[in-house]
């Protein structure tokens, strides 16, 4: 049944798709390991035309996820789905689910060996979620940093993890300039 159901997908015109339903169609091929190469990319090329305003935290999240997996890991989408997450409107992180969300999207660029991306998203979501969860301590960006940095997390000191912070934002701009054409 999946089978058929990657093989309508694929057959589905470009703009019929929204990010929920690719984020809906992403997370269930994920989950049944079904790494359709073909169908992820041309997903990943809809995505990429996709109007920012369109994506919410929760599909974001999805579809981050999915995207992070060696089969199909695509940073190109990744690095401008972190883009659209740095733009997304504060108010998104109100929801009860921001964190646990916030959390799926961190631990997917991290698998994505996309770390420096990844602790400059913990520093600006962490941001974002501050009011909405009582404000995150310093011990728990310090938890984040771990967790994307892994076990050698242990012998960075603050200066590392700024000057990591610093290079993933660089990277950000850097994708963000490209995407402008200069």
């Amino acid at each position: 049944a999946l089978a058929h159901l990657a093989a309508a997908a694929g057959r589905t015109e470009a703009w019929a798709w929204d990010p929920a339903s690719v984020a809906r169609l992403a997370d269930a091929l994920s989950r049944a390991s079904a790494w359709d190469k073909a169908l992820f990319a041309r997903l990943a090329g809809t995505l990429q035309h996709m109007d920012p305003a369109g994506f919410t935290l929760r599909w974001t999240a999805r579809i981050v996820d999915a995207y992070s997996h060696p089969d199909v890991v695509d940073r190109a989408l990744l690095g401008r789905l972190a883009v659209i997450l740095q733009q997304m409107d504060a108010g998104v992180f109100q929801s009860p689910d921001a964190v646990q969300e916030v959390s799926v999207i961190l631990n997917a660029y991290a698998k994505a060996d996309m770390r420096e991306v990844a602790l400059t998203l913990s520093q600006t979501l962490t941001n974002h979620l501050k009011p909405h969860v009582g404000g995150i301590t310093a011990q728990a960006m310090a938890n984040i940093v771990l967790r994307v940095y892994g076990e050698k997390a242990a012998d960075r000191t603050a200066s590392d993890a700024a000057a990591a912070i610093a290079a993933g934002s660089a990277a950000v701009q850097a994708y963000t300039a490209g995407r402008r054409g200069g």
